[in-house]
């Protein structure tokens, strides 16, 4: 599923040679990562550094203390809702208060908090239920642990992504949940591990004629790329996210979405549990919609493949 090029050496690649990389832009390093394989894409830091002109008469040079390596990760805080709650309870407040105490330890390091939801409601609402979550966690955050807001950033993805069967109690309260996505120094003391989750890559980003769900048959071959990912890999799903533009009516960007999906089941034999379609109307813009360029752009399909580290 992944390998490694010369240039990629000690990243993590999908099956195409491209870079995997996070939900926020992030490269995957593998086990046999090592400062001197960074690349400019992914660690330009690093690279900066070791570039970096030696003074050619310093008055005393002191080393420093070596920094263990940053990384990014996801880990799940420990907290979870009460349905239609997004207040944070008394019992998960020691979780929060060890993120914060992190944070404060290492003044440099940010987090993005997740929201998320059950399926219980519609869409909309669980879309804000879950942004009210993420944002009730950074409020704690700013209010108690004395974290500047400026770095911290909260994402509600409603009951986009699932990490438990709806269908039964004990799946929907795992859904009411927070995932945070932490940028830290390593320091394994601390107790924040990544969960043995999933990797999150962008597959295709599709653009869409106004009005219209159908998709262009440009589009065809790389969804056939999609559908041969999710064959050779079984355990991988899909997300795909609908879009319209601002003069449109926002239950099309649904069935744009929905119309993604019927095309990898119908033509594919994709099974749909492993495909979600959620619409998100013109809410999540891409570009300015006063051009004809911009509304098109924002006439479109994102699609994410999520898979096992």
């Amino acid at each position: 599923m992944a390998h490694n090029e010369p240039r990629t050496q000690g990243y993590l690649v999908d099956s195409r040679g491209e870079l995997v990389k996070s939900g926020t832009g992030l490269c995957w390093r593998t086990g046999y990562w090592t400062p001197k394989m960074a690349i400019e894409e992914c660690d330009p830091d690093l690279l900066t550094s070791a570039a970096a002109p030696v003074a050619e008469a310093p008055v005393k040079e002191i080393s420093p203390a070596p920094l263990p390596d940053r990384i990014k990760y996801c880990t799940t805080l420990d907290i979870q809702f009460e349905i239609d709650r997004y207040a944070i309870q008394h019992e998960y407040e020691a979780s929060v208060e060890r993120l914060g105490a992190y944070m404060r330890k290492y003044p440099d390091t940010t987090a993005v908090i997740e929201g998320h939801t059950d399926e219980v409601g519609t869409d909309e609402y669980n879309m804000q239920l879950s942004q009210r979550r993420a944002n009730s966690v950074v409020d704690y955050l700013v209010e108690h642990a004395g974290i500047d807001r400026s770095r911290l950033k909260a994402q509600g993805y409603g009951k986009t992504r699932p990490v438990a069967d709806n269908s039964t109690d004990e799946g929907k309260r795992q859904n009411r949940r927070i995932d945070s996505i932490i940028d830290c120094a390593m320091d394994i003391k601390e107790g924040f591990k990544p969960v043995p989750g999933r990797i999150t890559m962008a597959g295709l980003d599709m653009e869409f004629d106004r009005n219209r769900d159908n998709i262009k048959p440009r589009y065809h071959d790389e969804l056939a790329r999609v559908a041969e990912f999710l064959k050779d890999n079984p355990d991988a799903s899909a997300t795909i996210e609908g879009h319209s533009g601002i003069s449109e009516n926002a239950a099309l960007s649904k069935r744009r979405a929905e119309s993604v999906v019927n095309y990898l089941a119908d033509k594919f034999g994709i099974e749909r549990s492993r495909l979600s379609a959620t619409g998100f109307g013109h809410a999540r813009r891409v570009a300015y919609s006063w051009t004809a360029e911009g509304r098109r752009e924002n006439r479109r399909v994102n699609i994410y493949l999520d898979y096992a580290k």
